[in-house]
């Protein structure tokens, strides 16, 4: 029996794109966020952290499009609800940690006005850098221990992109998710500038949305590939992949959109290293512990504030006359390794006793 992308009725979506949630999901989150982690903590595991540096942003993306369901909703009413579950926390925290470093740099005597005003355009800006850092030496917009949530517009203006793109044509999905990388590329190699919200690099990101989706759909409709055996020869070939596009096309870094020697390389890089995480935190065995699950769910606030409380530990080692922060020595690189750890568990508590607080105040 032949399939196509068009479903019989018209909004009608495989049931593994249903809003149910599942914990495999949870914990594939926590892989990505784990190795987004221990890169800015400058923890390197030999194999494992080029492999990471494939897919631990991307699968965010690539998780989205496979949990997407809301095609029937219109793009302003998918603007205003992901604005509110994206935009407002990346505010909200940018605004906080503004404060608290200016704040700071009053105390020290060491504040700027000039300086200030560049940390607020790199928050309005939503982009550590304005032009590569890598073709002029340039000084970090993004400099409030925000840097990392570069993520979030990106992440809602590609969502929207995506949505864009499905009510456009689904039933021609791979065609689009084509055209979309397409655009992406050549924005990458002729615009001089990297734009704002990463709107340069959302056409490909967008793409990564689509293979997720394109992932639940085949999930859903080819028995082939929910067989066992064939799952494990899948997995050895995506992993084949991978190993070959971490040696050739080398490591990225899609905040700077960075995609490697070629965009095609570092996007199927993305999405192979992206799968590969998925179907391994499905098929797991054993039951995915709860404080994991709760760690994935809490993702986006972990990546909003990992780098607040890593400063933290960095000025308590320095007040405790440790140079574990900035060494590369084994046992520094053990002690930054714990303080992900930590800052997982920390940042995921403050946020449940928040929401169960909440909660109450409204029941």
């Amino acid at each position: 029996m032949k399939y196509s992308l068009k479903w019989k009725v018209a909004g009608e979506v495989p049931s593994t794109m249903t809003s149910e949630r599942k914990d495999w999901i949870d914990f594939a989150k926590f892989i990505g966020l784990l190795f987004v982690l221990l890169s800015h903590a400058e923890v390197t595991i030999p194999l494992l952290s080029g492999l990471g540096n494939l897919f631990y942003i991307a699968i965010f993306f690539v998780l989205a499009g496979y949990t997407y369901h809301d095609q029937d909703m219109s793009c302003i009413a998918f603007a205003k609800k992901k604005a509110r579950r994206i935009l407002l926390p990346y505010f909200v925290y940018s605004f906080i940690l503004f404060l608290i470093m200016m704040m700071k740099n009053l105390i020290m005597g060491s504040f700027q006005l000039d300086e200030a005003g560049r940390a607020a355009f790199g928050i309005l800006y939503a982009r550590n850098y304005m032009i590569h850092p890598a073709d002029v030496t340039t000084d970090p917009l993004m400099t409030v221990l925000n840097a990392p949530m570069w993520f979030l517009p990106a992440y809602f203006v590609s969502f929207l992109l995506f949505h864009r793109l499905v009510r456009w044509g689904r039933s021609r999905l791979v065609i689009t998710i084509f055209i979309s990388l397409t655009i992406g590329v050549l924005i990458h190699y002729f615009c001089p500038i990297m734009l704002p919200w990463s709107i340069d690099t959302a056409f490909i990101f967008a793409g990564m949305f689509g293979i997720g989706y394109l992932a639940a759909f085949s999930e859903q409709n080819y028995s082939l590939v929910r067989r066992g055996d064939f799952q494990y020869l899948f997995l050895v070939g995506i992993f084949i992949i991978m190993l070959i596009l971490q040696f050739y096309n080398g490591s990225m870094n899609l905040s700077i959109g960075h995609f490697g020697k070629t965009v095609y390389g570092g996007f199927l890089g993305a999405v192979s290293g992206s799968i590969f995480i998925m179907i391994t935190s499905k098929k797991l065995p054993a039951k995915i512990p709860a404080l994991i699950i709760s760690i994935g769910k809490n993702s986006l606030h972990i990546m909003a504030l990992h780098l607040f409380v890593f400063e933290i530990a960095r000025i308590i080692l320095g007040m405790a006359g440790s140079n574990l922060w900035n060494s590369t020595a084994p046992e520094a690189k053990l002690v930054r390794g714990i303080v992900v750890l930590v800052t997982m568990l920390v940042i995921t508590q403050i946020k449940i006793i928040y929401d169960n607080k909440i909660i109450h105040e409204t029941e």
